[in-house]
């Protein structure tokens, strides 16, 4: 009897320390993904903030009186539709009634409202990006396809306003 109780301690010992690791290791993994999560965003707050620098530069000339007004708009344009970082990611930009003002590679969208817009779980993503450049900057979380492809990807967007344009 001795031995069985023995055995039935040593048991419960080595199950409560395979629980315990279990659940040190999902905590760890969800704290590594958290923290990739958060580099992803500082990235991307990075490269707007970038992309914002570049409109006030433009912005600067026309206040200056070098350029008009819509001759520094155009020339941001430019600047914004050529600008990449890291792989393929690109700056996009809406005004902040939602119309579109730079797409890279679907010129065809410019001037288009999607203020509307929603991703297929009811965010209204293109509304929210909005509202953070208007309050100072945020990442936006939706779902998005790629360009021939109908499968959805989670995606994440920093905003960042320009209120002089109201970019």
């Amino acid at each position: 009897m001795r031995r069985g109780g023995l055995f039935a301690r040593m048991l419960g010992i080595v199950g409560v320390t395979v629980v315990g690791l279990i659940l040190v290791t999902a905590l760890s993994v969800n704290r590594m993904k958290q923290s990739m999560l958060d580099d992803q965003v500082t990235e991307l707050r990075h490269a707007a903030e970038i992309g914002q620098g570049v409109v006030r530069g433009y912005y600067g000339l026309y206040a200056s009186g070098q350029v008009d007004e819509e001759t520094a708009k155009a020339m941001a344009i430019a600047a914004l539709d050529s600008l990449r970082y890291g792989q393929k990611n690109y700056i996009f930009a809406y005004d902040y009634t939602g119309h579109v003002v730079v797409s890279p590679g679907h010129p065809e969208r410019a001037g288009r409202n999607s203020y509307d817009l929603k991703d297929p779980q009811g965010v209204p993503f293109i509304a929210e990006m909005i509202r953070h450049a208007k309050g100072g900057g945020g990442a936006v979380h939706y779902t998005f396809t790629k360009a021939n492809d109908d499968r959805l990807y989670d995606k994440i967007s920093y905003a960042v306003g320009f209120d002089d344009w109201q970019w």
